[in-house]
């Protein structure tokens, strides 16, 4: 707790003494919490935005990394540089948070372990809405614990001149890493390609299961090759219409050793694929918007347990359409209507071929009858072919009194489970314990939550305090189950254990989360940022039988993170502490210790100005032995050198209308 003293005597002494001027990138900013752009103060929610020059100024590769850098996202990493993590909001499990770009869902058909794999570089991302709560009124299925969307570049229109900005690596075990995206504008046209790729050998460990005897190798490393590739473009078809495109392809191969069983015969690997393809047209109205999205993602993952075993490959689609509309009805009212559609496909070895549609609708208003109070709310009729037609409502209150916020929320929530939770493995004729089994009957998670809690801003400080309770019924969860306690399955050792995929009766979450962010102007046009984050969290469950991942969170989370910005050097260090629940399997050494912090470092030097400059990264700084996820080691400190760059090519092009 140390850091919380430093950190806070460092503030206490710079709030006194100082009279900064800056006010913070995202005080202005608007977002679409209810499906109607407005400020974050005026939602009642308790919302976060992210902008691209924090991103820069961090010290992550990705965007799982720098979540787990913020008050009530617990993030669970199998490996860094985006190769899977597992993302929760307030405690929620990963399959609970709804993770969208540019309004589509990127959540995918077959599990919620690839929802963070954005097809996007990096440098391409405008800005993260982080919105913590049930927010399944607007955006349907899935966002019980919260939303992360995030919006691109060209997507918001930023990009006015011809730009490239991006980064390039080199590190330890063979780590090479670059991320980049190039703008150009043509009269009223916007267009971008960009690209990511990161590949390490990864360090040499010790093979538990050479050890219990039944592997060839005493060792194995943790090897990723991940790329993404993207093109897009946005243009003018008239003054009030816009039209968006963009295609992308995202491919990742990856040692997948204990990502999801304990067995002793785990020597998975994996690949993915995914082709993501998406078509916007907006249009503005004199009092109000409308968009409407058409979206297909062709996904596959080849899954190999053991190479003395089948793989199991599987093959997915799925298609989205949606609409989204906006209506000033006048001063003090503004509405949001609109609906989305959703099918998807899945052929499998182990899963068996299977479709699902889920089909929504929603209304939502904000109302504002004294300037500084604000009501808004609505209700969501969803169907899905897993359960009945669902009434989704939701009400928030904000209350704006000077620099201070003061809100309140409520919200009911609906999850279906997806294709590997209800199928996973029922198609294998011989299934070893300690792996996981899918439940077809599985019922829909029902969830309630609600907050309150109060937000202050000033041109030197950001905080926030909220309280939140959660509970639920029917919610998923793998339980290690006796096979014996298994009747829908005959392809079971009658001895082992297995974690069977169940509703458990009922479960509930409690917590607070506090936010504060101090700018500390220093002289010779340079500055200190501190942050300084705390979240508790305590969940319950009504099952006596182990589950793997509702409580899978940690009970205290404590970040610090601090940025000096100078005109030449610019210096960010992060500090992430968890104290949770520990976790261990003697027999093959596997733990999850009770407290852990990962510290961060990163050091940018400018020598052309902000356009070049290089840089020194260190992931895990005191080489701390840190799982999150049982097995699934973190590797120790890991160094990285490389050079960025932000660079204008306006005056070397050809002028075009329009520039």
């Amino acid at each position: 707790m140390r850091y919380i003293y430093l950190a806070s005597i460092l503030l206490i002494h710079g709030i006194f003494i100082t009279d900064a001027s800056a006010q913070w990138e995202s005080d202005t900013a608007f977002v679409s919490a209810q499906r109607i752009t407005t400020p974050v103060s005026a939602t009642g929610r308790s919302i976060q935005v992210i902008t691209s020059e924090e991103l820069a100024r961090s010290s992550v590769n990705t965007v799982d990394e720098y979540l787990r850098l913020e008050a009530g996202i617990n993030v669970n990493t199998r490996h860094p540089y985006g190769v899977q993590s597992d993302i929760g909001i307030r405690g929620s499990t990963f399959s609970q948070v709804l993770v969208l770009m540019d309004d589509i869902r990127v959540n995918d058909p077959l599990t919620a372990h690839f929802n963070h794999q954005i097809p996007v570089p990096l440098s391409e991302i405008d800005r993260i809405e982080i919105v913590r709560g049930p927010v399944s009124t607007a955006y349907g299925a899935d966002a019980v614990g919260g939303v992360v969307h995030l919006r691109t570049k060209t997507y918001a229109n930023t990009p006015k001149t011809a730009t490239s900005q991006g980064t390039m690596g080199v590190g330890k075990d063979g780590l090479l890493i670059g991320d980049a995206v190039a703008y150009h504008r043509f009269g009223s046209t916007l267009i971008s390609i960009g690209a990511r790729h990161a590949r390490a050998n990864g360090a040499t460990r010790e093979n538990p299961n050479f050890t219990a005897g039944v592997a060839d190798n005493d060792t194995y490393r943790p090897f990723f090759s991940l790329g993404s590739y993207t093109a897009a473009a946005q243009t003018d078809l008239t003054q009030q219409s816009k039209l968006y495109a963009r295609i992308a392809l995202d491919r990742r191969d990856f040692s997948a050793k204990y990502f999801y069983t304990r067995s002793p015969f785990d020597e998975s690997t994996e690949e993915t694929s995914a082709l993501w393809t998406q078509l916007a047209l907006k249009t503005i109205r004199a009092r109000g918007r409308s968009e409407w999205q058409l979206h297909w993602r062709r996904s596959s993952d080849l899954f190999t347990f053991n190479p003395a075993f089948p793989a199991n490959d599987h093959q997915m689609n799925q298609y989205v359409a949606s609409s989204i509309h906006e209506t000033i009805v006048n001063p003090q009212i503004r509405l949001g209507y609109g609906g989305q559609a959703v099918y998807r496909t899945i052929n499998s070895t182990d899963r068996g071929d299977h479709t699902g549609i889920s089909i929504g609708g929603y209304a939502t208003f904000i109302y504002t009858p004294f300037t500084d109070l604000s009501l808004s709310g609505g209700a969501r009729l969803q169907y899905d072919d897993n359960y009945e037609l669902q009434l989704l409502p939701q009400l928030a209150v904000g209350y704006q009194l000077d620099v201070w916020t003061l809100r309140a929320s409520y919200g009911k929530a609906v999850r279906a489970p997806d294709f590997t939770e209800r199928y996973i493995a029922t198609q294998i004729t011989s299934l070893s314990p300690g792996r996981s089994l899918g439940r077809p009957d599985l019922q829909e998670e029902i969830s309630h939550s609600g907050d309150i809690g109060v937000d202050y801003r000033s041109r030197r400080i950001r905080m926030s305090l909220s309280a939140f309770t959660r509970s639920g019924r029917d919610l998923i969860d793998y339980l290690l189950t006796p096979a014996s306690m298994i009747a829908d399955a005959d392809a079971l050792d009658p001895e082992g254990d297995y974690f069977y995929a169940s509703n458990l009766s009922s479960a509930s979450t409690r917590g607070v989360e506090m936010s504060l962010a101090y700018r500390y102007l220093l002289p010779g046009n340079s500055s200190l940022q501190i942050l300084l984050d705390y979240t508790y969290l305590r969940s319950r469950s009504g099952s006596d039988l182990p589950s793997r991942y509702v409580a899978n969170h940690p009970q205290h989370q404590v970040r610090l993170g601090l940025r000096y910005r100078g005109p030449v050097v610019k210096v960010s260090y992060d500090m992430g502490y968890q104290d949770r629940n520990p976790e261990a399997l003697e027999a093959l050494a596997f733990q999850v210790p009770e407290s852990y912090a990962l510290h961060h470092l990163r050091a940018d030097v400018n020598i052309l100005d902000e356009r070049l400059g290089v840089y020194t990264q260190v992931y895990n700084l005191w080489n701390a032995d840190v799982e999150e996820i049982l097995g699934a080691q973190l590797p120790g400190r890991w160094m990285q050198i490389g050079i960025k760059w932000d660079l204008s090519f306006q005056q070397l092009l050809p002028a075009t209308d329009g520039l």
